[in-house]
């Protein structure tokens, strides 16, 4: 976790001591993604979702600052269900969060701004919170976010994406099936992974 954050500092410092900026990378983009998810570590005895565990979907937008990072808001829902051989419960997450995105790829020299390819790094933090729907019991948490996006650029305004986040939460009481409280309500505790694919409109001419 420690060296994703220097990672973000060292293109943090390149960003500031670029030499050949240009105005044209100024742009709002917005995200769709759907996918799969899988928590684990916070699952009271007994209880198991499938691997992975359909389904997870965020929306989020987007502002590029320059070629070398950006910032973004999301929104992030997740269903957790019991799999065949687990007691049975349905939860609903749901997470807001803020995060700086850089274009690692780009910041590293892997390629020019003019390839089809991106490779994205974003971290960030947030809120979340989740419900039980049988017993309505329900935990509000904070999160701290980080994953690696690859896009492919299909047209101008346009690109595909695919992206494997990892969420660790802090002040969370409850165990993610909503039955039981935590071993340890202290620290963060690294417990959920989302992976999926999406689509990217930039709102350029």
């Amino acid at each position: 976790m420690k060296k994703l954050f220097l990672l973000l500092l060292l293109v943090l410092q390149f960003n500031l001591s670029a030499q050949e900026y240009r105005g044209d990378y100024q742009e709002w983009s917005l995200e769709f993604n759907v996918g799969v998810n899988k928590p684990f570590n916070t699952m009271s005895s007994g209880y198991f979702t499938t691997s992975p565990s359909f389904y997870h979907v965020d929306l989020g937008t987007r502002y590029t600052f320059n070629p070398y990072i950006g910032i973004k808001a999301d929104l992030g829902y997740d269903k957790f269900k019991n799999s065949k051989d687990s007691q049975e419960f349905e939860t609903n997450y749901t997470r807001f969060n803020i995060q700086a995105v850089t274009d690692v790829g780009y910041a590293l020299g892997l390629y020019n701004r003019a390839e089809r390819v991106g490779i994205l790094f974003h971290a960030g933090a947030g809120v979340s919170q989740f419900k039980n729907d049988s017993n309505n019991r329900k935990d509000k948490l904070i999160n701290v976010i980080y994953g690696l996006t690859t896009t492919l650029k299909i047209s101008n305004n346009v690109s595909l994406s695919g992206d494997i986040s990892s969420l660790m939460h802090a002040k969370q009481i409850l165990n993610f099936d909503g039955t039981s409280e935590t071993a340890s309500q202290s620290g963060l505790k690294n417990n959920l992974l989302n992976s999926s694919v999406g689509l990217i409109y930039f709102f350029r001419k």
